[in-house]
């Protein structure tokens, strides 16, 4: 750099003596180093740096040996001059390549979260979870994949809670219409998704109920069916299946007293029918009798199976 190249750089005339200068380029330094310090950008810092060392190599031009840095000369501020500027087209470069990396990273992301949404509305939770993972390993911080890990949970949440609620409602159809096996397999399904579900534990305690007044209800029609059939031994098995069933069943005392009247009143028939029988055979001469037959058919009409 020429004298009259620093001087114009400076901004002093032909004619002015530098060293007078001295303490007013200390503190034109000291601002462009506040400068650099404070750039906004790379870029910006880069170009202040080049402003500052060119300012310093001025002063060094006009200032002679009296210059700001006394351990330092002019083949020093050049060489410290392209090694900043190395520095600074480094630093560039590799703000160039950042750049590009960070700018496809949110395109990724960008991608990525659209897929993830995509997948939460259609409740496919494994591909939306796959998506907002790997959004995570690009940014590990990043709120969209926070956002999307939320969406997901809530998702499930209210997916859970909508099958909870048709299943207990289905269950309480199924329940009212005695359809027991049915009521009891969506209760069941229930607590497989949440264990602790007091609806659903009530409902099969009133499945285990009902099924078991209906078991009951069905035995204790058998005995009376079988009564009223006369099919004593029927109903004395059935009686035995009601008893294992229900041992406190406050039925069981006037069945057994009704079974066991129809069991008297029906022996006593049939022995009323065998003696008209035996009867009938007395008067069996081997002509036509019509008491005979009178009393065959009343013998009939008390035990019709003999």
């Amino acid at each position: 750099m020429k004298d009259n190249e620093a001087r114009e750089i400076l901004g002093l005339d032909p004619q002015d003596d530098p060293r007078s200068f001295l303490p007013t380029f200390e503190e034109t330094v000291q601002y462009k180093k506040e400068l650099v310090e404070n750039a906004p950008s790379k870029e910006i810092k880069f170009r202040y740096e080049q402003d500052l060392l060119e300012y310093q190599a001025a002063v060094k031009v006009v200032a002679g040996h009296r210059k700001l840095r006394p351990n330092t000369d002019f083949l020093a501020v050049l060489m410290l001059i392209g090694a900043l500027s190395a520095c600074g087209w480094w630093g560039y470069n590799w703000h160039q390549r950042q750049w590009s990396i960070d700018t496809k990273n949110q395109e990724r992301i960008i991608e990525l979260d659209s897929v993830g949404r995509s997948a939460i509305a259609k409740r496919k939770w494994g591909q939306a979870e796959e998506a907002y993972k790997e959004v995570l390993t690009i940014m590990p911080d990043s709120s969209i994949a926070i956002e999307g890990m939320e969406s997901i949970r809530l998702g499930k949440l209210e997916e859970r809670n909508q099958q909870l609620y048709y299943s207990l409602g289905e269950s309480q159809a199924a329940l009212e219409a005695g359809r027991w096996d049915e009521a009891e397999k969506l209760a069941k399904e229930v607590l497989e998704i949440d264990p602790e579900n007091a609806t659903a534990k009530q409902k099969l305690a009133m499945i285990s109920e009902g099924k078991h007044t209906q078991k009951v209800s069905l035995q204790i029609r058998t005995i009376t069916d079988a009564i009223d059939a006369e099919k004593i031994d029927v109903a004395r098995a059935a009686m035995m299946e009601l008893k294992k069933t229900d041992p406190n069943n406050a039925g069981l005392l006037d069945l057994t007293k009704r079974l066991e009247k129809a069991h008297a009143v029906i022996s006593a028939r049939k022995e009323k029918a065998r003696a008209l029988l035996d009867s009938a055979r007395k008067l069996d001469t081997g002509e036509f009798s019509v008491e005979a037959l009178e009393l065959l058919v009343e013998a009939r009409q008390l035990d019709p199976k003999n």
